[in-house]
């Protein structure tokens, strides 16, 4: 895909509370529901690093009608990159007229690992946000968000092009958690929505890493 440097340390955030607000319904057989989603970004350690609202409406879910989804077949995104702290990401997103199929592995620096499969892909541009919910996890403390069966994963990548004068691929150094209760979000996680910080967008790390995204 093209030669790439690297830097930067991984952290996670973790999507828990949500303050429901119901919107009069647009048909008889219509409701759109609002919800108020409090983020709050966390370390490996578990540190605290701040928090921020964003509003969820499922009425703009993208990826739920048929229609939708035929208009997006053979938009895809996958990668295999490095982090600066070690990690590894492997993983794809692709869409079909079943939904949206692929899956994760995320291997960490310390041993801790974690397989998700995929089920949400937001594209505008060359930028992706891939979403996925965790299937398997180990090496994690009891509690830990990334030791929950059934939570979901979000993260978002750039791909910029072949060639050894190209710059290199990109990678969010900031990723996204929510409970499994609230479902698939990635739909609120694309990559012009506001919740990617520029300045935690940073380089894959070796020469071998690749991210395609086909819009």
């Amino acid at each position: 895909m093209k030669r790439l440097t690297f830097l930067i340390a991984f952290a996670v955030v973790f999507i828990y509370g949500c303050n429901k607000e119901e919107t009069s319904p647009s048909s008889a057989n219509q409701q759109a529901t609002v919800s108020n989603v409090t983020i709050h970004s966390i370390n490996f350690e578990g540190e605290l690093i701040g928090s921020k609202v964003i509003t969820i409406d499922a009425a703009n879910n993208s990826t739920g009608t048929s229609t939708e989804l035929k208009a997006n077949i053979n938009k895809h995104a996958n990668g295999h990159y490095h982090t600066q702290a070690g990690n590894v990401f492997t993983g794809s997103a692709m869409v079909n007229n079943g939904g949206v199929h692929g899956n994760i592995n995320l291997n960490f620096s310390g041993g801790e690992t974690l397989k998700l499969s995929s089920t949400g892909r937001e594209i505008e541009g060359n930028q992706a946000a891939i979403g996925g919910q965790i299937t398997h996890t180990s090496g994690f403390p009891e509690g830990h968000p990334l030791s929950v069966i059934g939570n979901y994963f979000y993260t978002l990548v750039e791909d910029n092009g072949e060639g050894n004068n190209n710059p290199s691929d990109r990678y969010s150094g900031l990723s996204y958690f929510s409970p499994e209760e609230y479902g698939d979000l990635t739909y609120a996680l694309t990559p012009s929505s506001g919740a990617w910080d520029p300045d935690f967008i940073f380089d894959t790390a070796e020469e071998s890493d690749q991210i395609q995204v086909n819009e």
